[in-house]
This record gives C-alpha cells, structure tokens and sequence, in this order.
C-alpha cells in the first residue's frame, strides 16, 4: 500500500468527494438494506429479532474499529489505515452475499463494520489535517450536505435493486462497489495528510492513553455526550421504524423509503442553514440553538409521537433535522480541544456516538414499544449532559460574534 503515495491533495471538489465517501460508509451500510429486513429474514429463514441484531452488532463494530483506528492514525498517519478498513469492508461484503444463515450474516456485519469504523474516524481526522479553526465546522457542514444524499438514496436505491435482483444479496454487492471505490480513489489521489514530523513522539500505549486524558477533561466529554445522545434518536429509528411503519401502519417498502428521505431532506437543510449561520454565529450560540431545539422535540415526540402515524412522522422530523445544528459544530469544539490528538478525540466521539446507538437499538430491536420513549429522552439527555458539563455560558461571554 506504501508503494504508491500521491505527492499532494487533490483539488478541492474531488478531496470532498473523497472525504465524504469517508463520513458515508455508516448510512449507505445501514440505510441501503433497511427495506430488506423483512427479505432477509423469509430468505435465511430467522425472526424479526435475529435481523435486527445485524444492525446491532454493526454498531458494535463500527465502535471497536473506530476506537481501534483512531489513535493508530495518530501515530502512523491516516491514508495506510483508510486503505485498511477500505479492503476489510469490501472482502466481507463480498462474503456477505454468499452466507447462508443469520449467525453468518451478523459474524460478517461486525467484521464488515470494523473496517467502516476505519474510515470514517480517519476520514475526520483528515479534515482536521486539512483545515483550521471555523473551517473545520464549515467544511464538516459541506461534507454532511453532501454525505446526506447517501441515506437519502439509499433505501431508494435499496428497494431498486430488490425489485431488479429480487434478491437482497444484491444490496451487499453494491456495498462491495461502494467499499472498492473509497480504496481507489484513496489509494490513487489522497496522500498521507499528516507528516510524520507533525506527529507527536509517544510511544503507541501513551498514543491510546490519550483516551482518558480526553475523557478526563469535562468539556471535552461534555461535547461528546452532547454529541453523542442525539444518537440514540437516529439509531432507534433505524431500528424500529421499517416494523413501524410497514407492520403496524401498512406503509410499503416504497412509501417507507420516502417518508425516510423526508427525514433526511430536513437535516440537508439544516446543515445548509448551519454553513450560512456561522457566517453570523459563533459554533457555541448555534450549538445551543440546536439542543435547545432538540430538547422541545423530544418533549413532542413523548407526548404525540406514539398516537397515530402523522404524530410520530411530525415529532421524528424535529428531533432529527435539527441535528444540522449540533453534530458538526460541536465535533469542532472537540477538535479544537484536541487538536494534537485529533484521531483519539474523533475515535472517542464517533464511537460513543454509535456505542449509544448500539444501546438504543438494542431496547428497540427487544422492545419495538419502546421506540418512542427512546428517542425522545435521547433529545433530551443531549441537552443536560452538554450543558452540565461543556458549561458553554462561560465561553459565550468572551467570545467575539464572529470568532
């Protein structure tokens, strides 16, 4: 992999291109096969609760990789590891298509997320490689504009190509070609972004030390937690809202894809607004805005989201697409509090992301009534534990408004 290095980053349209195949592995992974979880379960002859646990464990995964990865990128760079998680993911996509039964298919998802986690941390890192200060919120928003249109296509794309193939092993197909060109254009157009000489000289357990230097620091978990129960909302609704709307509703594989992308129209437009905002604002009054947003939603989505189908379409639409607002503005808070160990901060951040939706979408894959419950005090635990331990009000008073 080291026998071809580019000498220097691509042009900008194409090094987005490239980040954002990073930050897509997670949605295209999940959302692509969510209209086929009813497929897959008459096709490897299992319960709804067996098919579930595939999206579990890919959570798990996704945790170990990123916890894993992200400091080794620190210490060895990021365009090797990238590489890595890229092969990892696309040889078990392809073994995916061929297992036979429900155990091999979850066995084959964890590994299969273990080399995504390895992407999207380092994919971040690279963006802290790249860019400074408010540009790092900046080109975060850009790059989750654009990595929306993955989970907006792809239950469309999804229920496409089981009308096509009829099959949902086409779906792990297409995985393997999503997988196969991030390792190309990785490997043929990104360089190494951070030097060796930029790195600092630690030895690789005082590298994985860094992780509780960071959770050491109460703003910095503050942020995570912030960050990290908003979570909770998306993966419990990735888990239970296809048996939702399909099984309890009546809504069709095609309806439930449009109403998904709906959702996902709404945090577009948010992370649009939130690139003109701070233009305007400083990162911590927007981060505020959005929890504060996010912590009414979830009050709506407890009191009408588990009474008819508007109710729950209405309460989930506010509590997700106001996310535009607080995931990229408070991953630059944690990079600017982490900026020397910028790939243990967004391992941390990212695995805690998906280990709190891991948990969520277990209660829900046990306890589909609980789906309603579990997304509404996620939105509202984001707010406490930011506020409580980040404290931004300290930091607003001596912030300039266009720090």
């Amino acid at each position: 992999m080291t026998l071809f290095t580019p000498k220097k980053l691509p042009n900008a349209p194409l090094l987005v291109i490239i980040i954002t195949l990073m930050g897509a592995f997670a949605p295209m992974s999940i959302d692509l096969y969510l209209p086929a979880f009813l497929q897959i379960q008459e096709g490897l002859g299992t319960t709804d609760s067996e098919v579930k646990k595939t999206l579990t464990l890919f959570l798990v995964g996704l945790c170990i990789g990123m916890m894993f990865y992200g400091p080794l990128s620190d210490k060895y760079g990021r365009r090797n590891i990238i590489l890595i998680g890229a092969t990892i993911y696309s040889l078990t996509s392809i073994a995916s298509t061929f297992i036979a039964n429900i155990e091999g298919l979850q066995a084959l998802r964890l590994v299969q997320a273990i080399g995504a986690g390895a992407c999207m941390v380092v994919g971040r890192a690279v963006i802290r490689d790249v860019f400074k200060g408010k540009q790092v919120a900046v080109m975060m928003s850009v790059v989750q504009v654009i990595m929306m249109i993955a989970p907006l296509l792809a239950p469309l794309v999804g229920v496409m190509l089981l009308y096509i193939f009829n099959s949902w092993r086409a779906l792990f197909w297409a995985l393997t070609f999503f997988g196969s060109m991030a390792f190309f254009l990785t490997f043929f157009f990104l360089p190494e972004t951070y030097q060796k000489e930029d790195r600092p000289n630690i030895t690789l357990c005082e590298t994985f030390n860094n992780y509780f230097l960071i959770l050491k620091d109460r703003r910095s978990l503050g942020a995570m937690l912030g960050c990290a129960f908003p979570s909770g909302i998306t993966f419990a609704y990735l888990t239970g809202s296809s048996y939702l709307y399909q099984a309890k509703y009546g809504i069709s594989e095609l309806h439930f894809s449009i109403i998904f992308g709906l959702n996902i129209v709404g945090v577009i437009v948010s992370a649009l607004l939130n690139i003109f905002c701070l233009r305007r604002f400083n990162v911590i009054t927007l981060v505020i805005f959005g929890l504060g947003w996010m912590s009414l939603s979830g009050i709506v989505m407890l009191v009408i989201g588990d009474h008819s189908l508007i109710g729950f379409f209405v309460s989930t639409f506010l509590l997700m697409c106001v996310s535009g607002f607080i995931g990229n503005n408070i991953v630059s808070q944690i990079i600017e509090l982490n900026y020397h160990r910028a790939g243990a901060a967004m391992a941390l951040n990212s695995s805690t992301q998906f280990f709190v939706g891991a948990i969520a979408s277990l209660i829900v894959t046990h306890h589909q009534e609980m789906l309603v419950p579990v997304m509404g005090i996620s939105g509202i635990l984001a707010v406490i534990a930011y506020l409580t331990l980040y404290q931004p009000w300290r930091e607003v008073s001596t912030t300039t408004h266009n720090s």
